[in-house]
């Protein structure tokens, strides 16, 4: 399998999936659970995942509202396992993308988020820091 490059949305040109209907013992989504779905449908991966892929991707929806309706920390552990093992197959995590051998471009955006954090860091630093880590044993 040859390594991807995945390019971000653009979240004002990005059409969210519904979601389905809910189960039958719902009343309404969590709030997690909505921005989980947002998060993924917004994100990079977005791009491999195919009209197959969408009915799997409901399951995982219902999976996350399960864990923040469990009752006890036994119902979440078993949930959170499978949460897991679900999101493997989407790419959801930074080590799931490796073995995927998905890379998320960064871009411009990053360099100037990069530009930016040197830039905050050379403002916060004092007059009188020094780089040499041994001006501190005389002070």
């Amino acid at each position: 399998m040859a390594p991807r490059t995945l390019t971000a949305v653009d979240p004002d040109n990005t059409v969210i999936p519904p979601f389905p209907p809910l189960p039958s013992d719902r009343v309404t989504w969590q709030a997690s659970t909505l921005r989980h779905w947002r998060a993924v449908m917004l994100s990079p991966m977005r791009s491999e995942f195919t009209d197959a892929d969408m009915e799997d991707l409901y399951l995982l929806a219902v999976l996350w509202d399960d864990f923040d309706l469990a009752e006890t920390s036994s119902q979440r552990i078993r949930l959170s396992a499978e949460i897991r093992q679900q999101g493997i197959r989407f790419g959801l995590s930074p080590i799931d993308r490796r073995r995927l051998q998905w890379e998320i471009s960064r871009g411009e955006e990053a360099e100037v988020r990069t530009e930016r954090i040197a830039e905050k860091r050379k403002v916060e630093k004092k007059p009188s820091d020094s780089d040499d880590p041994r001006d501190l044993l005389t002070g």
